[in-house]
């Protein structure tokens, strides 16, 4: 069976092979080594390091080499994993790979282990570890989508604070609409020109197609509905705030210059929808800033961002000693950690109930708690807002919404091609 079909593998195997561990610690005489690889880079190095030491010491005779990848992850792990050299736990995209039989299923390990720690995840959160009725993952951390808006812009407009509206049901697109109209500022001596856009794009189309209402696939991924005029006119509506002659969120040609993040903390916009993962990045803003509900309408819910896992690699030779790895990563001791970084939301209650024991609260917005007050709706499926789907439908959609995004096609013409290519994909199997 032919798992990967990219060109540029041979090239990069060589590199992968020649430097990929040479930079880890030797490992210690006589111990079971785990090797681990994850994307990251030096913000994350310091979490990294300390969850390596907590875990050593619950268990001494395992060595845990962790290697971070700042760049073309997937990639590397790819030429890895067609070479037959990979780390023995990988993060990668579930649909394709567990359907590929990368991973080695942990459903023995989770009947057999010490449940008290996984009694303490939300409900809901280990089916985002599972494909097909088969357990890869033990997910400990989510990523609720909010909304993040500028406090001292939206006075200086004169507008109501987002968490006024929401509790009213008054928080919709609508009036999300209304507010990036009000808040864009154009340059007065050059009307084409934009000092401040009322918001800017991010993160990925489902995530505002799940708000304003409409479900874009079946609760199992079975079949997607991008063809149907609740969803592509959510699509469009989207496409429409950055079109036409008063744009109020930046074309495409502007992302690589203002970025997402970087343009809010920059004041070059003022709302934009993400993770919990911004907090960190967001800390010594120049305005203040708060989270809120995304504009939700009748209907509508926020979503996660999903579809990797961290699996074991099924030609591991140390399988229980890596699942010992995966499991410690849903710990409290583990979640604690990561999570006072600012980059994610363990999804555990006593994280939930605690957020002062181990949040930076010098560095959390005001409604910081919103995070965990969106989780109970987010796990109801389907539960991500980059559907569980194979690599070749994800891109389909992807190549559907440039186009529509730069205008150069309406979304039902787009939506609805793209639509019959997923669901042809879905139809002849993984």
């Amino acid at each position: 069976m032919q798992l990967f079909k990219h060109g540029m593998i041979a090239a990069l195997l060589l590199v992968v092979l020649y430097a990929f561990w040479g930079e880890d610690r030797a490992p210690s005489s006589g111990k079971i080594v785990v090797k681990y690889a994850i994307w990251g880079g030096v913000s994350e190095e310091a979490a990294w390091h300390a969850l390596e030491d907590a875990f050593e010491k619950r268990h001494p005779d395992i060595d845990l080499v962790i290697q971070l990848v700042p760049a073309q992850y997937e990639h590397k792990m790819l030429a890895m994993l067609a070479a037959r050299t990979a780390p023995d736990l990988v993060n990668l995209p579930i649909a394709d790979f567990a359907s590929k039989g990368v991973w080695h299923p942990i459903d023995d390990y989770l009947a057999q282990g010490d449940s008290l720690e996984l009694s303490y995840l939300f409900d809901g959160m280990l089916s985002l570890g599972r494909w097909k009725g088969v357990q890869y993952d033990i997910p400990p951390a989510i990523g609720p989508q909010v909304l993040y808006y500028n406090k001292d812009f939206f006075r200086k407009a004169g507008l109501e604070d987002p968490n006024d509206l929401a509790p009213g049901g008054e928080w919709t697109w609508d009036r999300f609409v209304e507010s990036a109209k009000a808040l864009t500022v154009r340059n007065a001596d050059d009307p084409q020109r934009t000092d401040r856009w009322g918001f800017v794009y991010y993160p990925v189309i489902e995530t505002y197609i799940f708000i304003q209402g409409p479900q874009p696939c079946a609760d199992d991924y079975s079949e997607c509905y991008y063809d149907q005029p609740e969803v592509f006119g959510a699509i469009q509506n989207v496409a429409d705030l950055m079109l036409g002659d008063e744009p109020v969120g930046p074309p495409p040609e502007l992302d690589g210059q203002l970025g997402s993040w970087q343009a809010f903390k920059r004041g070059y916009a003022a709302m934009f929808i993400s993770g919990p993962w911004q907090v960190a990045r967001l800390d010594e803003m120049e305005w203040e800033y708060d989270i809120a509900p995304p504009p939700l309408n009748p209907g509508g819910r926020t979503a996660t961002l999903g579809g990797f896992a961290m699996g074991i690699w099924k030609h591991s030779k140390v399988k229980d000693e890596a699942h010992k790895w995966q499991r410690f990563l849903a710990t409290r001791e583990a979640r604690s950690i990561w999570g006072s970084l600012g980059f994610d939301i363990p999804a555990t209650h006593w994280h939930r109930d605690h957020i002062e024991e181990w949040a930076d609260t010098s560095m959390i917005p005001e409604h910081f708690h919103l995070f965990y007050d969106l989780i109970p709706g987010i796990l109801k499926p389907p539960v991500a807002s980059r559907p569980f789907l194979p690599k070749r439908a994800a891109d389909a959609l992807t190549t559907a919404w440039e186009a529509v995004r730069a205008g150069r096609r309406t979304a039902e013409d787009a939506f609805t091609e793209a639509n019959a290519k997923v669901n042809l994909v879905i139809a002849r199997g993984y």
